[in-house]
C-alpha cells in the first residue's frame, strides 16, 4: 500500500518514461479509471487483509522481510 500521491507520482514517472504517454493522458486514466476503480476495490479489501505492507518509499527488503515473517507465522515455521 502506498499514499495516493505517491501512487500517482510513480504511475505519472513510469507512463511518461516507459511508455511514451503524455502527462495529460496519464492524468486523464486515473481520474477516469484508476482511483475509482482502487476505491472500489483495493480500499474495502484491506479490511479483510491477513497483511498489508506499505511501501511510501520505504525499503522493499523491509517489505519482503515482512512478508516472509508473516508467511512463517501462518504455516508455523521458524526462521
Amino acid at each position: 500500500d502506498a499514499d495516493a500521491d505517491i501512487r500517482l507520482a510513480r504511475r505519472l514517472q513510469r507512463d511518461t518514461k516507459e511508455r511514451g504517454r503524455t502527462f495529460e493522458e496519464v492524468i486523464a486514466q486515473y481520474q477516469k479509471t484508476v482511483r475509482p476503480m482502487h476505491e472500489e476495490w483495493v480500499e474495502p479489501s484491506k479490511k479483510v487483509a491477513d497483511l498489508i505492507v506499505h511501501s511510501n518509499g520505504h525499503s522493499m527488503v523491509v517489505a519482503v522481510d515482512m512478508l516472509t515473517n508473516h508467511l512463517r507465522c501462518k504455516a508455523n515455521i521458524s526462521a
